[in-house]
């Protein structure tokens, strides 16, 4: 599993305030994969930027001495998100 989509399990998971925690030996370890499949269609669905995220990702460059384009922050975001899709799994 990769770290940003187990992060987003936890997440998913601690946000229902359930009494046992992600760690808990009692927990099922199939409520694990239900979250870790809901955190990848999340962070799958995030895959294209909106257009307001286009805007601020121009003002994120600084002082004007970098400019992109919105085609390559649109693909900087996009290869972000499958990457955090593709990270080296975790045990």
């Amino acid at each position: 599993m990769t770290e940003m989509v187990e992060r987003v399990a936890r997440a998913l998971y601690d946000a229902n305030k359930f009494k046992r925690g992600w760690d808990h030996p009692k927990i099922n370890k199939n409520w694990h994969r239900i979250y870790r499949a809901q955190a990848k269609n999340a962070i799958s669905e995030m895959r294209h930027a909106l257009p307001s995220m286009i805007e601020l990702g121009k003002s994120a460059t600084g002082d004007g001495e970098i400019f992109l384009t919105d085609e390559q922050i649109r693909d900087c975001w996009y290869a972000m998100i499958c990457a955090a899709l593709k990270e080296t799994e975790h045990a």
